[in-house]
């Protein structure tokens, strides 16, 4: 129990060490975007202004406060200074006396620091050393470490020295909470919880003491209850036991136990547990968790002669896995708020996600993002902190210090019920190509990350790096997790046209990154590129928009942009098309192989590379840094409904495809049909289709049906219609814009019918009005000529008629 705790974020005194000019500093925050905020440098954001941020990246700063503290305080048996993450170098003093040091991003500290406090006023002054100069300390010989070869000893955010989709910019501050409290001797310092889907469950309580040693401990209990609720008025069970040295373990079972599912399998239910430490009757400390029940296993089971399954069971029911990579985001890890995670991660649930893979060069992500994706059935694949990279594990003094966070780290997020997989870190050296020699670091993943993983995560499985594989190629497409898409080999042979048939080679059992590019929408590439920068391409995107050094494609990511949506969808003159065409293209590849993923029987999940942005850029996210869905975000929500009837090529033809990722059997009408722009249809066909849970039925498409423009897949089942577009020859067709609309105000939103009088492609939605909160039931999608959809804009904001905008692909859209 924490005692008189006080938080003490907020204002701080922000100056360079040494002495200088004294800013406003926040905590969180950051030193660069601190300066920012007290008008010293410009926004880092726009242009090349991050370039003008050198100097402070290279210098040391401190960040002071004064605190009063009571009598109160101090007659605990110890007070404590938490600071919960300190980006990276520091040392910290309470009046002028030094009470500890960190060099690890990832980790909490606590200081003691009763001895340096006084009753009143006091100074708590933080010293941050420049990240740069620390690195400057070290040799890197032989190690392999990409973009930045010294970067693999700093435990910090990898992507921070810059990577093909972040800038070097590798800020540094206070960037998570600080706290001062008391606490006595006697008392918990961790509990967990390990369950099972029949409802059993183990509690492990370890003390601050052993009763082995103190007599005054000797008849102390450990008193525990149960609750449905948050509430804590209606215990569901209780029970106790008498403490035996430092750790407590009482097992228990709750009758009629209600389970926490992933998004779209079931409710995420939680419990509540109330802990007591007794003595002589008295509650000398108490504490109060929520915890979820939940099974996780990972089935790689055979699937025949040559292939593995990979795929993720939950309370014993095969999952598939659909989601995306997250990095940070922002480059400044102490500016992300709760508001951002939220419109992140709701956006994610909202798109049928139920996974996100928090990727190895970032950080272990703050409380507020894994207690969210707990709430929102979100599963966390959960890398250690390592990317393409050699390890450096024949150092004593590394492994110690990765024993250390890892302990640290893992004690805090083996809280959260959303943690489903434990990975030794991202493409390792070797990953994929077996030929690179030497090769440090792979008995480091395989033996010594899986015994840490094991002891904090032991019900959870754990796979050495991403991507996998029981061949001595990791990135196997017969078994394990896969780093592979076809939008790259189709680039490199330099004609789209062939795309699909690329496409329909390719298998594999999960797909842990499938990277496609695409743009971000034209009004967020006003805002960080300079009206003059705006067109042709030129030498600010390949900075903003990056390139990867390491690909056999030498074309920068915009000049594949642009490649792809020239090749796809015609000619682009000028940024708005570029952006328009551009989006476009990546809705369709996305939405192709995310198919082609789920049409595969043995294939367990898929996930994009990558969800969000760390600054504005045009790559490979669906959600750009301003928060705003690209359409590619839409491709995905439609490609990954629980209930999906789509067409994919394969390689001897087509095939239509039901699969049922719900948690009941589906059974219904499928009707197909190829027709003409204008709606004449030249042929139609129905069938009854019955798909058992996490199931998939296909069936082939005879030989001549792609002589039509478009064909559609409807699925009625369980009173709910799924239907898709599907367009055999790709997408350059003369479409029209000819539809009407009507908005109509209703409860929590605005509903739009919109009915086309010809075929409508890529119908999109949108509101003119800055930084409103909108969640669209659907956007970016085609109508029939003949058609009228009823769209839902959910929102609280108050919306005129002539703010709700309506386009299609043969317009730009107004931005």
């Amino acid at each position: 129990m924490k005692l008189f705790e006080r938080s003490l974020n907020g204002e701080w005194q922000l100056r360079p060490a040494g002495g200088g000019k004294t800013m406003r500093g926040n905590v969180p925050g950051d030193v660069s975007y601190d300066a920012f905020l007290n008008g010293e440098k410009p926004d880092y954001r726009a242009g090349d202004n991050y370039k003008l941020y050198a100097d402070l990246v290279q210098s040391d700063f401190e960040y002071s406060r004064e605190l009063t503290v009571g009598r109160e305080l101090l007659d605990c048996d110890d007070v404590v200074l938490q600071c919960d993450g300190i980006d990276t170098f520091s040392e910290i003093f309470v009046n002028g006396v030094s009470v500890g040091k960190t060099d690890d991003m990832f980790m909490q500290y606590k200081f003691s620091v009763k001895a340096a406090l006084r009753e009143g006023k006091n100074e708590i002054r933080i010293l941050l050393r420049s990240t740069l100069k620390e690195m400057e300390k070290f040799e890197n010989d032989r190690y392999v470490s990409i973009f930045n070869e010294k970067r693999i000893f700093v435990r910090k955010a990898q992507c921070h020295f810059g990577w093909d989709w972040a800038p070097n910019l590798p800020g540094y501050g206070v960037w998570q909470g600080v706290s001062l409290y008391g606490e006595n001797k006697y008392r918990m310092r961790d509990i967990a919880f390990f369950t099972r889907r029949d409802g059993s469950v183990r509690a492990e309580i370890t003390w601050s003491f052993s009763d082995y040693f103190d007599e005054r401990a000797k008849d102390d209990e450990a008193v525990l209850e149960i609750f449905g609720d948050e509430s804590l008025t209606l215990p569901v069970l209780g029970c106790k036991d008498k403490l035996c040295g430092k750790k407590s373990v009482l097992n228990f079972h709750i009758p009629n136990v209600r389970l926490w599912w992933p998004n779209g399998y079931g409710k995420q239910e939680f419990y509540y547990a109330r802990v007591q430490l007794m003595r002589e009757g008295k509650a000398l400390d108490t504490a109060v968790r929520r915890f979820a029940v939940r099974e996780i296993e990972l089935d790689q089971s055979a699937y025949d002669a040559h292939s593995n399954i990979c795929r993720l069971k939950v309370n014993g029911a095969p999952v598939f896995s659909k989601g995306s990579n997250w990095v940070p985001a922002d480059c400044f890890a102490g500016t992300l708020d709760e508001n951002r995670y939220e419109t992140l991660l709701e956006l994610a649930r909202r798109a049928n996600f139920n996974m996100l893979r928090v990727w190895g060069g970032g950080y272990y992500e703050k409380e507020v993002f894994y207690d969210k994706c707990d709430e929102k059935g979100i599963m966390i694949w959960q890398d250690f902190m390592f990317s393409c990279c050699d390890i450096p594990y024949d150092s004593f003094e590394f492994i110690e210090k990765i024993t250390e966070e890892s302990e640290n780290v893992f004690a805090r997020l083996r809280a959260h019920a959303c943690i489903a997989l434990i990975c030794g870190g991202n493409e390792l050296k070797g990953t994929l190509d077996p030929t690179e020699e030497p090769v440090y670091g792979l008995p480091f993943v395989d033996y010594f990350l899986r015994g840490i993983a094991q002891k904090w995560f032991p019900d959870l499985p754990y796979v050495n790096q991403s991507p996998f594989g029981f061949t001595e190629v990791a990135n196997d497409l017969q078994n394990g997790d896969t780093h592979t898409n076809c939008y790259e080999e189709a680039i490199i042979g330099g004609d789209m046209a062939k795309y699909r048939g690329v496409l329909a080679k390719n298998r594999a059992a999960f797909f842990s990154e499938c990277a496609v590019l695409g743009p971000c929408r034209y009004r967020s590439l006003k805002k960080f590129m300079p009206a003059e920068k705006l067109w042709p391409l030129n030498d600010l995107y390949t900075e903003r928009f990056v390139s990867n050094p390491y690909s056999p494609c030498p074309l920068t990511f915009a000049e594949r942009e642009l490649l792809t949506a020239r090749q796809l969808f015609g000619a682009v003159n000028n940024a708005r098309e570029f952006c328009h065409k551009g989006m476009q293209a990546h809705y369709e590849i996305l939405k192709s192989e995310i198919e082609h993923a789920r049409a595969q029987r043995f294939c367990g999940g898929f996930m994009n590379w990558m969800y969000n942005d760390i600054w504005p850029t045009g790559t490979w996210s669906v959600v750009d840094y301003y928060l705003e869905p690209k359409s590619a975000y839409y491709a995905m929500r439609e490609a990954f409904r629980p209930l999906h009837a789509f067409f994919t090529k394969e390689t001897g033809g087509f095939r239509v495809n039901v699969v049922n990722d719900t948690m009941r059997e589906a059974a219904g009408t499928l009707t197909l049909c190829g027709k003409r722009l204008g709606g004449e249809i030249l042929w139609r066909e129905q069938k009854f289709v019955r798909v058992g849970t996490a199931n998939i039925a296909f069936f082939p498409m005879l030989a001549g049906r792609e002589r039509a423009d478009y064909w559609t897949a409807e699925f009625a089942a369980e009173g709910e219609i799924i239907k898709s577009v599907y367009f055999p020859n790709l997408w350059k067709l003369p479409f029209q814009s000819d539809y009407t609309y009507e908005v109509a105000e209703t409860n929590g939103g605005y509903f739009v019918d919109i009915r086309a009088r010809a075929f409508a492609r890529a119908v999109s939605l949108d509101v003119a009005k800055e930084n409103a909160r909108v969640w669209y039931s659907e956007n970016f999608f085609d109508l029939e000529a003949g058609e009228t959809r009823r769209v839902f804009l959910e929102t609280s904001e108050t919306l005129r008629a002539e703010d709700i905008r309506v386009s299609d692909f043969t317009k730009l859209p107004e931005e």
